[in-house]
């Protein structure tokens, strides 16, 4: 794909990504609070175990997704990762308790190593 083609393709790739972490944010204590029962200033440390969990992962699986890209194409990998966090989106949207929750987190954080992919990319 010529650079000047596959440039829209990045940008949307990056705006979708960072478009889930910034709406996931505000949202996140709230649905902590609805699955765990508890009163929404009580649910503090399950949200920072969601949160540095999906850190984690993300930390993890950076130089992962960046050594897949290089074997196997930026392009392929970048697809497979939107649709990685379109399943998250799905296990977010419909988890029942905590685990879940938690597992939809983590699967957020392995696929959205996209950055340093992208930036590769370009």
């Amino acid at each position: 794909m010529p650079a000047n083609r596959a440039l829209p393709f990045i940008i949307a790739t990056v705006f979708i990504d960072m478009l889930g972490v910034g709406l996931i944010w505000p949202i996140l204590p709230q649905l902590v609070a609805k699955l765990s029962g508890q009163a929404l200033g009580n649910t503090a440390v399950i949200y920072g175990i969601l949160m540095s969990g999906y850190a984690a992962v993300l930390f993890i699986c950076s130089p992962a997704i960046g050594m897949l890209s290089d074997r196997f194409g930026r392009r392929p990998i970048l697809l497979i990762c939107m649709a990685g966090l379109g399943l998250n989106y799905i296990i977010l949207a419909t988890a029942p308790n905590l685990v879940w929750l938690l597992a939809s987190r983590l699967v957020a954080g392995m696929f959205s190593a996209t950055i340093s992919t992208a930036n590769a990319y370009i």
